[in-house]
Formats: C-alpha cells, structure tokens, sequence
C-alpha cells in the first residue's frame, strides 16, 4: 500500500483592507490612479485618504512616473522649488496636484481662444460697430472652433488676465526662472478690408503691476492685397520673481477706409443739404412776416433748432472726413502698378535672362579690383574721407575725372543725335514729386536724403533725374503732335543707401555719383509705352556695346519691380574684380502709374485731355561703367587699356601709372611709412596733447 499526500488545512488569514496597509505603500498605490479620479473618487473615501490627496507626495510620484526628456526636467525642478505650505489658501489642495491636475505645459491658457463661447472670458472694448464673431475665410486645422473674433473701422480691443497660478503653476516654479511663457497669435485681413492689428502682453505681479512687457505691430495688411494669417510670437525668459499674471491684450481696426470715407461723404452730403433747405424755408418765413411775428412762429423755431442740430453734427463729420481722406491716399500711395503677364513672378533669383553680349575677359594674371587698380594710378581715393565727406564717398583724380566726363559727354553725343532734348534738373525736390514717381521720402529707413525741415520745410535730395525730370511735366500737357517726348538729363544723385552690410568698399554702392537717365512721355496705350521701352533698351546695348563691355539683358521679376514700374529690364555688366555681373543699368515702363499722380497728360487732336505714359531708362551710371571698365580692360603692368569710344574724350588708348608724387598722409594715428622720395620717414604719433617742443640741435627745427 503506498502513502498518500497530507492534505492538511492551512489556517484562513484575516481578509486583507486598504485600510491595513501601511501609509507608504498607499501612497505608492494611489499614485497609479489618474489625478481627476484621484480627486474626485479617492478624497471622499476617507480622512486618511484625504490627506494624502492633499498632500505632495503622491503628486511628486506621478511626476516621477513620467520619463520623457520634459517630465525628468520638470521633476527635478519640482523637488529643488517644493510649493509651499500656504498654497493652499485659495485652493484646497496643494500646488502640485493643481498642476498634475490643470497641466498647463504645453496648452493654451487663453480661455475662450477663437471665440466659440462668444465673449466669455474677455474684457471687450467696442469701437466703431464693434467686435463681432465670423466663421474662418479657410480652415485651421487643429483650432479649438472655426471661428475668430472680427473688428471694425475704429479701434477694437479686448483683453484677458491669466492667473498663472490658478493655471497650475506654483509660485516656486515660476520663480525658479526654469521655465518659459511662450505667447503666439495669429491674426489676418478680413475678405472685403485690410486691417491694422496691434498685440501687447505683459507679465505682472501678485499686485498687477507690470513687470516685463512685450509688444508687436506688424505692418499692415492693405485691401485688395493677398489673405493667409500671419503668426506674432515671443518667448519671455528671465523674468525674474514675483510674476503672478500675464495680461494678453489684442487691439485691432480695419482699414475699409473707402468705404466708410464714402459713407461718411453721402452722410455730409445729405446733411449740407438738409441745411440748404432748412435755410432756404427760414428765410421764407421771414421774408412773409414780420419779425415779431415770425420768433413766435412754431415752425421757424423748429426750422432753427433743426439747423442748430445740423451744425453741431457737421462740426464733428468735418474733422472726421478730413481724418479719413488722409488715411485712405496714405493708404492709396502704397498700391503698385499692375505688372506685365509675361513678367517672371519671385525673387531676384527668377529674373530672365533674355541676351548675353560679347565675351568675358581672359587674363593670364589675377585680376584686381577696381579700388585696387585706381589707388596704384592714384584715379580713385576712397581712403582716409571720414574726416571730409564721410563713409561711401570718393574722388576722381586725373585719368579718372576725364573717365567720368568722357562717359558723360560720350552718352550725351549718342542721345542727341537721335533727337533726345536735354535737359538740367533741380536737386532739391518736394516730397509730392517723389511721392508721385512711386517713391517714399519720408520712410524710416529712406534711401532719400531730407533736407533739415526746420530750415528748408519739405525739401528732398533727388537720387535719379528720373525724379526732376518727372516733376518738369507735373500739371501740365504734352501736345499730340510732339509725342512721344524723349528727354536727357545728366545729373548728380544722391542716395542714402542704407543697406550698409553690402558693398562696404569701391564705387559700387555711394552716397553720391553722376548719372545720365533717358526719360520719356507717350500717348495713351500699352503698345507705345512698350515701344519707347524697347528703344531705351536698345539703346542701353549700344552704349555697352561700343565700351568694348561683356554684359546681359534681364527681364527682372515681380518682386523687384517697385511700386510704379509695369516691366523692368536691368543690364548687368561682368566685374572680373568682383567675380560676378552688377548691375550698371535700368529701364522701366511706368505706364500712366506716374502720371496719374503728378497729373501729367497730353492733349488729343481733338483737344480732349488722357493721362500719358512715362518711361525711364539709365544711360550711363558713372561709377558702376567705372567699375567695370578698370576691371575689364586692366593690364599686367597695372595700367588699363580705354575703350576707342572713350579715346576722344581722354587723349589717350591708355591709363598709365601718374608721374606726380601721390599724396603723403600726415595725420594721426597712421603706421610707420616712408617718407617723400629724398626725406627722412614720418612716424606716427598717438592723439593727445602735445608736451613741450623739443629742439632738434641738427637742424633747428622744432617738432613735436
């Protein structure tokens, strides 16, 4: 018989409770539930499990649970800047689990961010119809609600207070300058207006009172003008302490002004004539009684209390009109010409080349650049002029003033002898006339020098002749029979170039250089205008042609146009010192852009007034031709071969080394040099004042 198996009873253990268990393994047990559960289920169970839940601990091990690169930050954060105890004064559990709670890294705190409980959660501020709610002109995806707030032709603004702290942040984090508040907004035109959007955000104290402040206004987006939003973002940083509230404030107005212009227009046109006829029925009634009679008369005391009315409304239309009117031509002056269809749409990058002409240079040598080949001939000074005309100056000197007049006088022979009249301009132009040609004189920055308004009130330093030339027609009429007009003008420009990072040395990019421009008026239509551009340029390839220069014609897109030009052909001329084509020409087709501001027109066979075209053109910018000529034409022995259109005007096929001794720099602060041919070397000094004269027993002579 075999054994059998004990199958002896263990004693029954006492039914295990969450009540028994030790605190320390509840916490960790609690702290798998999730945070509203852990509120909201758990809290109510018991006074023990309450304060657990209240207390840090369990929220601390929730935060450790999560091990993303942001959760172990915030976790080691959170253990060097604990809350404190009397954070619970305006919530009843501690920071740490409002955080866990409220999680507010990572999501919008802006209540009510895209309007889809109305207003709520905003202080609004109307103006004009007010604010309004509309559905997005497209989709965004992702967005809370597709609606956004709206506003209207006068300022609109609304803001919101966001307690960070109710948010889920506790004081010691926010102190602990650990963290970012990052703010964004997005923000557009609506389909019929453009708008004018302003945002300012500011990070206050316990006590609302401002700490750091961030503001933006972006230009605005005018009428008629491509829709899409636009993003304004900042990120605050080191803030320091203290910081309790960020206050988020949008301001915003549309720029309908037309159509409320109109409207205003049609409501003082009524107005004036409801006066009219108001004064007309008073002066009847007077004219039929006499005049006691007539003070008693019911109607005309109504007759006059109505006119009172109308003037006291007029009174505060007036200003508003005139308000407007100066709103919508300052808007009105930003618009561009239309653009040619076959004109390439982008960048510089996209311009089209349309011809390429002769051949680049070879040189069996390194080629220099053209400061470097006029400072060896001493032609060309740029050095050492802060002192005299400032930076982006320079002189010509001998070879290279004849150079410049040999250009000028060159180019001003060709356009004569194909019927151009010239001309000479002023320098000094008013601010209309610039405005007109499509520039903008008193924009900050400006490439146009302004003449001190204190003394000389709206007087501007012309960088074109185009400018003058334009102003010689302005409010006047060309007569048929002498169209098209082709004029020439030979002129020093002035241009503040205020891009100074490009081109800091050499004649590329000056402050001041003479130029000869071609500048025409035709009759109405596009085939003319055309026609006068295409002789400009034809004309420019010949000017190259005959200077011996390797160039190329380009037909420039859209964005480098500029507001008055309908098509643009820019001619760049290879710079072997530079390595690349610049550009040494331009020639535009304005069409009646120009005109129509200026009031330039033309009178028809028939006597009947239209608005011209006008195009400019560039036949000689000075100091780019400078450039590339010096470049092109340079020798290995440093001397530079001129062009034989150029010999006439120079006495000479070619530029040599100068027998004159250049000039010796005597001032301060220069290094060692040698000295004139035959002299002892001069030696540099630092500035300061300068102590007793010594007597140099040698020769007799005193020095310092």
């Amino acid at each position: 018989m075999g054994a059998r198996l004990s199958r002896r009873r263990l004693p029954a253990d006492p039914s295990l409770t969450l009540d028994a268990l030790p605190p320390e393994l509840l916490v960790q047990l609690l702290s798998h539930v999730p945070p509203r559960a852990l509120v909201t289920r758990c809290r109510p169970v018991c006074r023990a499990w309450r304060d657990i839940v209240d207390g840090p601990t369990v929220w601390l091990l929730q935060l450790a649970r999560d091990r993303s690169a942001e959760g172990r930050a915030l976790y080691a954060v959170a253990q060097r800047c604990l809350p404190s105890k009397e954070d619970k004064e305006e919530f009843p559990l501690c920071a740490l689990a409002r955080y866990c709670l409220r999680a507010p890294f990572g999501r919008n705190l802006i209540f009510n961010s895209c309007g889809e409980q109305g207003f709520r959660g905003w202080e609004v501020e109307h103006g004009g119809n007010g604010w309004a709610i509309e559905k997005n002109l497209t989709p965004v995806p992702g967005a809370p609600s597709q609606t956004c707030f709206v506003t209207s032709f006068e300022w609109c603004s609304k803001r919101q207070l966001v307690d960070l702290v109710m948010e889920g942040v506790w004081q010691e984090l926010l102190d602990s300058a650990q963290i970012e508040i990052c703010v964004a907004d997005w923000w557009g035109a609506r389909e019929n207006c453009g708008c004018v959007y302003q945002l300012r955000v500011r990070l206050l104290d316990v006590y609302e009172k401002e700490v750091v402040k961030f503001s933006a206004s972006p230009d605005p987006v005018l009428q008629w003008t491509e829709r899409g939003c636009r993003q304004v973002s900042h990120v605050f940083t080191n803030f320091g302490k203290g910081i309790r509230y960020v206050s988020f404030e949008q301001y915003g107005r549309d720029i309908s002004t037309w159509q409320e212009l109109r409207q205003l227009r049609e409501q003082i046109r009524s107005l004036e004539e409801e006066k009219a006829a108001v004064t007309e029925g008073v002066r009847a009634l007077l004219a039929n009684q006499d005049s006691g009679e007539v003070q008693q008369d019911p109607k005309y005391q109504g007759l006059r209390a109505r006119g009172r009315e109308i003037r006291k409304e007029l009174v505060h239309l007036y200003p508003r009109e005139a308000q407007l009117e100066e709103q919508f031509y300052l808007q009105a002056l930003k618009l561009p010409n239309q653009t040619h269809p076959d004109v390439p749409v982008g960048d510089e990058s996209q311009a089209r080349v349309l011809h390429v002409v002769g051949d680049k240079p070879v040189f069996s040598f390194r080629p220099r650049g053209h400061l470097e080949i006029g400072e060896k001939l001493d032609i060309i000074r740029q050095k050492r002029l802060s002192h005299v005309s400032g930076h982006r100056s320079y002189y010509l000197r001998g070879a290279g003033a004849l150079l410049q007049h040999g250009l000028v006088n060159f180019t001003f022979n060709k356009l004569l002898h194909r019927g151009f009249t010239p001309m000479t301009v002023p320098d000094l132009l008013r601010g209309a006339v610039f405005e007109g040609c499509g520039m903008t004189p008193n924009a900050n920055p400006s490439q146009i020098y302004n003449i001190d308004p204190a003394r000389f009130k709206d007087l501007n330093l012309a960088g074109t002749a185009e400018v003058g030339l334009a102003g010689y027609f302005m409010d006047h009429a060309v007569a048929f029979r002498d169209l098209p007009v082709r004029m020439v003008c030979s002129s020093t420009c002035y241009r503040a170039e205020t891009n100074t990072g490009q081109e800091p040395w050499g004649l590329y990019r000056v402050h001041h250089f003479t130029k000869v421009e071609m500048f025409g008026v035709t009759g109405p239509g596009l085939e003319q205008s055309s026609q006068l551009l295409e002789e400009f340029l034809s004309l420019q390839m010949e000017i190259l042609t005959e200077l011996g220069l390797h160039f190329r014609v380009l037909d420039m897109p859209t964005q480098e146009l500029g507001l008055p030009t309908y098509r643009k052909f820019d001619i760049e001329a290879w710079m072997p010192g530079r390595g690349h084509f610049g550009e040494v020409t331009s020639a535009s087709n304005c069409t009646d852009f120009q005109s129509r501001r200026l009031h330039i027109m033309f009178q028809t066979e028939t006597g009947e007034l239209q608005f011209a075209h006008t195009v400019n053109a560039t036949a000689c910018a000075v100091p780019r031709l400078l450039i590339a000529l010096l470049e092109s034409n340079q020798q290995k022995d440093g001397s530079v071969l001129v062009p034989p259109a150029l010999q006439p005007y120079l006495g000479t096929d070619r530029i040599t080394a100068t027998t004159h001794v250049p000039l010796q720099y005597i001032g301060p602060n220069q290094p060692r040099k040698p000295g004139l041919p035959g002299q002892p070397a001069l030696h540099a000094r630092a500035p300061g004042p300068r102590g007793p004269p010594l007597l140099c027993p040698c020769c007799l002579r005193v020095s310092h």
